[in-house]
């Protein structure tokens, strides 16, 4: 009997020390919590279209109803250095000629060194910054005016005198894109009028035949912007 009495003794000490025992405390962490994040990407790099070699080179081909073809021709490394002499070369899409115009318009256009011996192209101011703005995102005015040009401001419209036709085929090799979005398209141009000192100048100038090339487009939202066409490094 006595010692059953001790071990219900012993029994309740043990269970009263741990109902006073005081609880453990922790530290807190001493480093901040790290939340997993993705990696890192790269920045986009130029990258090889093949697939659309066919397309840039349908775009480039002669169409009536568009005039990319037209700038194959011209060397320029922004688009108010673009030699407007052969872009509108053929002209702008007018129609008319010698008899279209008014007599005094005429005998004004020959005193300025025109003749009607050869074919008159005529281009309404209007029609050309269309065309400018379309093509390659600039004014009339932030290009330079051939000195052949002739301008006539009773019916705004500048004059070219010739009988033949510029017309630069190109075989496209090859297309990429930029990191901007810019669409480089390389291509082989049959020929090309290209002046050293970067100056607009019949004189000065060359013919180059079977000239490497890159046209630098810019996407909108009707089509292209040509905002370079420069040899191929």
């Amino acid at each position: 009997m006595k010692c059953r009495n001790l071990l219900i003794l012993l029994l309740l000490l043990v269970l009263t020390a741990g109902c006073t025992t005081a609880p453990v405390e922790t530290e807190p962490p001493t480093q901040p919590v790290t939340v997993p994040t993705d990696p890192p990407t790269e920045p986009p790099t130029d990258h090889s279209l093949p697939e659309a070699v066919g397309f840039y080179q349908d775009l480039l081909d002669w169409h009536e109803e568009q005039r990319y073809f037209q700038a194959l021709g011209c060397v320029f490394e922004t688009p108010e250095r673009l030699p407007v002499y052969f872009f509108f070369y053929n002209g702008v899409g007018h129609p008319g000629s010698w008899g279209d115009v008014a007599e005094a318009e005429r005998t004004a256009l020959l005193q300025a060194g025109l003749t009607d011996e050869m074919d008159l192209q005529i281009m309404p101011a209007q029609k050309l910054e269309a065309a400018l703005r379309q093509y390659f995102g600039v004014d009339l005015a932030e290009v330079e005016i051939p000195a052949e040009w002739v301008y006539s401001p009773d019916s705004d419209c500048y004059y070219s005198n010739h009988n033949d036709a510029w017309v630069t085929s190109a075989q496209v090799t090859e297309v990429r894109e930029t990191a901007e979005g810019l669409i480089r398209v390389f291509y082989t141009a049959d020929f090309v009028f290209y002046n050293p000192t970067g100056e607009f100048d019949l004189d000065t100038g060359e013919y180059l035949s079977d000239a490497a090339m890159v046209l630098t487009l810019r996407p909108v939202e009707d089509g292209y912007q040509m905002i370079s066409n420069v040899f191929a490094e």
